[in-house]
């Protein structure tokens, strides 16, 4: 079933809230914003991390989005605003009653850094994942301890994983002293990686490795 929300407008231009379907948690919904005109007011992918959303277990905590409104969001104050997914355009939620915040426009040109840290593809923290441990769970599942040990040390340390750890970690997998999740949490407080820090994939990527 999808649902969805409008959380809050913004004084920098945008539109908040989230948006997900629980029949196909592993689908990026891209959502509409209309006005009671049935105006166009935004477009975009609900694909942003927020730790309340993986509190309520909601897409792993990966289905909020940021939209850019078309219009001045003090202009729409007690509008009936609609959103709604994309494809089928089925309405998600309907508000005329949005509380408007302020919260500037970010300014993304300032430089590398302020690009990177709005890029939802790729994870800033690690306990970013902390939702996910159904969808590893379920990697683990379909392909087994071992092939997790591997693709996490890919995933984390960008190498295959030598044969003691390969085969201390499936231990530990199978006998419950770590979760997968925990598992990529040992690999990330490494020296290894700590002395050498990688940018990694996060679940709104398509081609984030442990959604297969």
């Amino acid at each position: 079933m999808m649902r969805g929300h409008v959380d809050t407008l913004t004084t920098g231009g945008f539109a908040e809230g989230w948006a997900f379907d629980s029949a196909e948690p592993d689908r990026i919904l891209t959502v509409r914003l209309f006005g009671p005109e049935e105006e166009e007011l935004a477009l975009g992918l609900a694909h942003l991390y927020r730790a309340d959303l993986a509190e309520a277990r909601y897409r792993h905590g990966w289905c909020a989005f940021r939209l850019r409104l078309s219009r001045d969001p003090a202009g729409l104050s007690g509008q009936r605003l609609s959103l709604r997914e994309a494809e089928s355009g089925n309405e998600l939620h309907a508000s005329a009653d949005l509380p408007l915040r302020e919260r500037p426009a970010l300014d993304l040109c300032a430089s590398v850094e302020a690009v990177i840290s709005q890029d939802p593809t790729v994870l800033r923290n690690l306990q970013h994942l902390c939702g996910c441990g159904d969808l590893l769970a379920g990697f683990v599942a379909r392909h087994g301890a071992a092939e997790f040990v591997r693709t996490a040390h890919a995933y984390v340390l960008a190498r295959t994983a030598d044969g003691a750890s390969q085969a201390r970690y499936e231990r530990m997998l199978r006998g419950g002293a770590v979760t997968p999740f925990g598992l990529l949490l040992l690999l990330a407080e490494t020296e290894e990686f700590r002395a050498q820090p990688r940018l990694l994939a996060s679940p709104a990527d398509p081609g984030f490795v442990f959604a297969g």
